[in-house]
């Protein structure tokens, strides 16, 4: 909270100098002992830079509605700064960590959870994709905002579209475009998508199912392929750290040394 808000609820200034407070922000006073670098810690410290009518933005306001993947860093493992919906009225200057931005921000692009103002999942995957470094991180935040497969919450493509056409000259609005041709709500971690969008982008192959069934000749389930070439039958696997244990990996050759006698 502001220091304003804890003086209000009987806390002197001289006790929040206390070593018991940290101060992450001028102005701003929590609790010492949080996990500076946890998500909920970080979100709760930007939105007490927020005015009242702010609102958390971009990957703030998916994790608190509980996308799946989405922890606030890239994918080089980065922090990345907590976008805050400012107003006229409440100008915010540029901390670490922190982007305050006045884009427009339409009245439906709005929700409350409890007292948290965010934007809808729709809205933050939008800006999320808009501002990514790369078009794979913009496809990624796509992918994993409307994905079917990972346990989550979700919003769809059809609405980031929506979204994408009641904007206009928006910074990054074009990259969105562009994702949202290539993405796909099928994906079920950042890293399959990242293998597809390396396959497509760097390789030129394009095409591809996403989490499908794979069969043999006489009906039987081989398993399911995070990426199919249906023309060619061509499998990408993109294995992550889960496959390393030597249980998975077990199971991982069955299934491997299964599909080469079926097929």
């Amino acid at each position: 909270m502001r220091v304003a808000d804890w003086v209000t609820s009987g806390v002197s200034p001289s006790q929040l100098r206390h070593r018991v407070w940290r101060h992450p922000f001028h102005g701003v006073v929590s609790m010492a002992g949080a996990d500076e670098a946890h998500p909920q810690t970080r979100i709760q410290d930007a939105a007490a830079l927020l005015g009242h009518d702010g609102a958390l933005g971009g990957w703030a306001a998916r994790w608190w509605q509980g996308v799946a993947y989405c922890d606030g860093y890239d994918g080089n493992e980065r922090p990345l700064p907590v976008l805050l919906h400012t107003s006229e009225r409440f100008r915010r200057r540029r901390r670490l960590l922190v982007e305050p931005t006045r884009c427009v921000l339409h009245p439906d692009e709005l929700t409350e959870l409890g007292d948290v103002r965010v934007t809808t999942l729709a809205r933050a995957a939008y800006d999320d994709a808009r501002l990514a470094r790369t078009l794979t991180d913009a496809v990624i935040v796509l992918d994993m905002s409307t994905s079917r497969v990972a346990r989550g919450a979700r919003t769809t493509l059809g609405q980031i579209g929506r979204v994408v056409a009641s904007h206009r000259k928006t910074r990054g609005i074009r990259q969105v475009r562009q994702a949202l041709e290539l993405a796909t709500e099928h994906s079920a971690s950042p890293l399959e998508s990242r293998t597809r969008m390396f396959a497509v982008l760097r390789l030129g192959l394009t095409g591809w199912l996403v989490n499908v069934p794979v069969f043999d000749r006489i009906g039987r389930v081989l398993g399911i392929a995070d990426l199919l070439d249906p023309e060619t039958g061509l499998v990408l696997e993109s294995d992550g750290g889960a496959h390393l244990t030597a249980e998975r990996r077990a199971r991982d050759g069955v299934r491997d040394q299964g599909s080469a006698r079926r097929t």
